[in-house]
């Protein structure tokens, strides 16, 4: 079972036999058995869809996610009746306690804190006591040592002058960039796994429709920084579609997961799966990618 990612351009999607199937004209460009597919994303333009495949990913439960412009969802249809997930995720993330959350956002963080220091190390800085802080971390991490130990990340990257701002100077664009690719494939993710992106483990916010993907990204921004690092060494400092490219193939590097090397995006996939497991279990037993960058390079 997997995740179906529609990103060829103007296809028409139907549906035969029990197969998705997709189509330019009169050619067909893939055809995939229903029974293995958990959730359909649709991030590509001029997507068409016939009726009966949309009855049929009812009758089946499939999700179908549909993006922007910008590849952030804006839509999941969903079946009116269901007999199992998503619905029965939908309230035990709704249903979760602040206990139980805090735990999660401990383990996102010490994540966090420990991909930073493994970017550093690569780059063959000192990671300057990060992982003695990432010991520090606590339930809900009420000492804020996120925030100590990014002071310290981003002097010893890229120099005492920095400052990380939204609408800050170079590379602050570059930054910005990558991490709303990671955001919004993020997103997509956390919508087929059955959760709801607003409802966040840790960030909330009445004006932020995506507070679960600004939860679930912190292990995965030091690839971000690193990819910059790596474009500033080399002379690229501005936003231009050189740096576009590179920061979007990040998406195709490899992480370890358990026993696995996967990409930056089933990553992704495999985390937002494993919270959803998480909440129906009330356990914490996220699957965070582990700080080995050795073929992500």
């Amino acid at each position: 079972m997997s995740v179906v990612e529609i990103s060829e351009q103007s296809v028409y999607l139907h549906t035969e036999r029990g197969f998705l199937l997709l189509a330019k004209g009169q050619q067909e460009v893939s055809r995939i058995d229903l029974d293995h597919i958990t959730a359909i994303i649709a991030k590509a333009h001029g997507l068409t869809y016939s009726h009966n495949l949309l009855v049929k990913l009812s009758e089946r439960n499939i999700p179908l996610v549909l993006t922007d412009s910008s590849f952030m969802p804006v839509s999941i249809i969903q079946p009116v009746a269901v007999h199992h997930a998503p619905v029965p995720v939908l309230a035990a993330q709704i249903a979760a306690t602040n206990g139980q959350n805090n735990l999660l956002w401990q383990k996102i963080i010490q994540a966090k804190i420990k991909m930073q220091a493994a970017v550093l190390n690569e780059i063959g800085l000192p990671d300057h006591d990060l992982l003695d802080l990432r010991a520090k971390v606590s339930s809900g991490d009420r000492s804020n040592v996120e925030a100590q130990a990014a002071r310290k990340y981003w002097v010893l990257l890229f120099g005492q002058a920095f400052r990380r701002h939204q609408y800050g100077e170079q590379p602050n664009s570059l930054l910005n960039y990558g991490y709303t690719i990671l955001r919004s494939t993020l997103a997509r993710e956390i919508c087929a796994a059955g959760l709801h992106p607003a409802i966040g483990i840790h960030h909330k916010h009445r004006h932020n429709a995506f507070c679960l993907a600004d939860d679930l990204i912190e292990p995965f921004r030091p690839l971000v920084d690193y990819t910059v690092y790596q474009l500033v060494q080399n002379g690229h400092e501005d936003l231009c579609a050189h740096s576009k490219k590179i920061l979007v193939d990040v998406l195709e590097r490899l992480l370890r997961v358990d026993t696995r090397w996967q990409t930056v995006a089933n990553s992704m996939q495999i985390l937002s799966q494993s919270l959803a497991k998480s909440y129906l279990n009330n356990n914490q037993a996220l699957k965070l990618p582990k700080s080995m960058l050795k073929r992500f390079i």
